[in-house]
């Protein structure tokens, strides 16, 4: 599959939001002169925007099982697949890791962590702990999630060739409601039992979430969205995210402890199946492409320059300033992060796989 522009336009959106919502909370949400009841409440829900990465993780990789399943081709290579997602992700956040280490040690601040705690966090294992769970760059414990995710595509990957091949496309839903349906019972049973945070925020509870990129990929894989689709998809994907993030602005309840934020995850598996074919001019948008290729350095690096902000006391008093030196300032790092370290270690880890190709007389497919 080509690169797609309009996820990257999406995810370079859905990353400007997460960043505004961290700025605003270190900012004008504790401005006491300032009468924010109403703007604090809308960009508290840009928070949602983190579930658009979650959906596009599950359509994106579960892509080349659909692929196989759909056109009998082989199973794709795990060990090639988990070589890739190593690759990666590892070493940039490993590199970010130590940054924020750095720059909060010795400085007092409460998300300071000592030097043993840094194998928690390099094993994606600081949400179990409620020692570390919050400390050093706190937006990680999303990458947690996925780390647990990418495990274990190969295994939802697997049940979707199989399901397929036996069922036909349709199928693969079966494989995309068990996750959902688990993790809804993992979440109600979470809810009844008082389980804490260093239970809930792990892979079950997101299974819901990431079920809806990979039903989107199983559905969507090899057909064509006319523009009246697209625009019904994008309409009424936009609508969900919407509704959930009103639904969320003022508490939900039981419910929205079980299904978190599942109709806004909903709203963005229709969105992504019509971007993947076409987008809007304004995801498509060099600027906004960009940001969403480096999206991953700026999510890695936008807290800890937060902090380095606050604590040189270079904080400018007007909200938006600061966001927008915040966004500045960790768009040049995730340029050096992207050009320095994720693209090189993604193209030798191309090379070492062609030449294992070359050496290998009845390869697998690649997985994407």
């Amino acid at each position: 599959m080509n690169r797609a522009h309009g996820l990257d336009g999406l995810r370079g959106a859905a990353a400007l939001a997460v960043v505004l919502v961290h700025a605003w909370m270190y900012g004008g949400a504790n401005d006491p002169g300032m009468d924010t009841t109403t703007l604090d409440a809308v960009i508290g829900e840009f928070r949602v925007a983190l579930m658009s990465f979650f959906v596009m993780s599950g359509f994106l990789v579960i892509l080349p099982w659909v692929r196989a399943a759909v056109e009998q081709r082989p199973t794709p290579s795990v060990r090639r697949y988990l070589s890739k997602r190593a690759a990666r992700i590892l070493p940039a956040y490993w590199l970010a890791l130590v940054g924020a280490y750095v720059l909060l040690h010795g400085t007092g601040h409460r998300r300071e962590a000592e030097l043993g705690d840094l194998p928690y966090f390099a094993l994606f294992i600081q949400n179990y702990f409620e020692d570390t769970r919050t400390l050093l760059n706190p937006p990680t414990w999303s990458l947690a999630v996925e780390l647990s995710f990418y495990a274990l595509v190969p295994v939802f990957g697997w049940l979707i060739i199989q399901a397929v091949r036996r069922g036909g496309r349709h199928a693969a839903l079966a494989v995309a409601g068990v996750m959902m349906a688990a993790g809804l019972a993992f979440n109600s049973i979470a809810v009844v039992q008082e389980w804490p945070r260093t239970v809930t925020t792990s892979l079950p509870a997101f299974l819901p979430v990431f079920a809806c990129g990979i039903a989107a990929a199983a559905l969507s894989y090899g057909r064509t969205v006319g523009r009246p689709g697209r625009i019904a998809l994008l309409l009424a994907g936009s609508a969900l995210v919407l509704w959930n993030g009103w639904w969320h602005h003022d508490g939900t309840g039981t419910w929205g402890k079980v299904l978190l934020d599942l109709p806004a995850a909903i709203g963005f598996a229709f969105i992504v199946v019509a971007l993947v074919e076409r987008a809007p001019k304004l995801l498509s948008a060099g600027p906004l492409r960009w940001i969403g290729i480096v999206s991953y350095g700026f999510y890695l690096w936008h807290m800890p320059v937060l902090y380095v902000l606050r604590l040189q006391e270079q904080w400018p008093e007007n909200p938006w300033l600061a966001y927008s030196y915040v966004v500045a300032i960790s768009l040049a790092l995730a340029a050096l992060s992207w050009f320095g370290v994720e693209r090189w270690v993604a193209g030798d880890s191309r090379s070492r796989q062609q030449r294992r190709r070359r050496v290998e007389p009845q390869p697998s497919r690649s997985a994407a």
